[in-house]
């Protein structure tokens, strides 16, 4: 299983606060995580995907799951790629375990990389995910394989060593 991650911080981005960058956060950010996962394939094996986007009011006054097919498909064409996307669609927040599987993943990394214990709830936040971390043979590895990539507002995304983090976080 393969799991991309991007973060940026909002800090960095207060002083944009306009259309563009509001489309560029919920376009081009979860274009470029799909896409980073689909390009490079083998040539001779098509790819027809479907993708589940969780549902929010955001995305459907965007057209998210439109416009995502619709980049999708056009860099599949324009780069030679073997993929095709062939539905995007928001779905509920409970409706598909996997949906809550990646939420659950994207709260637990979060609270890895913030390390808030400023609230009694933050402190059992962490105090959680550690335990799961010690109970849960190969969770370890499996959090260590994601691939995580900060922007800094600039044109390349930085990959950012997501082990050091979680070995921080579990033994701090």
């Amino acid at each position: 299983m393969q799991v991309n991650f991007i973060c940026f911080h909002h800090s960095q981005l207060e002083k944009l606060r306009d259309e563009l960058l509001s489309k560029m956060i919920y376009n081009k950010f979860p274009e470029r995580v799909i896409y980073g996962f689909l390009r490079d394939n083998l040539s001779f094996f098509k790819i027809s995907a479907e993708i589940y986007i969780e549902h929010s009011t955001n995305y459907e006054k965007i057209g998210l799951h439109r416009l995502i097919k619709e980049q999708l498909n056009i860099h599949s064409l324009y780069r030679g790629e073997s993929f095709k996307i062939c539905n995007v669609a928001l779905e509920s927040k409970n409706s598909l375990l996997g949906l809550q599987l990646i939420d659950i993943f994207l709260g637990m990394i979060r609270n890895i990389f913030l390390f808030n214990e400023n609230s009694k709830r933050s402190k059992q936040k962490i105090k959680f995910i550690k335990s799961l971390f010690q109970e849960i043979d190969n969770l370890l590895p499996f959090f260590e394989s994601f691939t995580l990539y900060e922007w800094k507002k600039s044109n390349k995304l930085s990959p950012v060593n997501i082990k050091k983090y979680i070995r921080l976080f579990l033994y701090k």
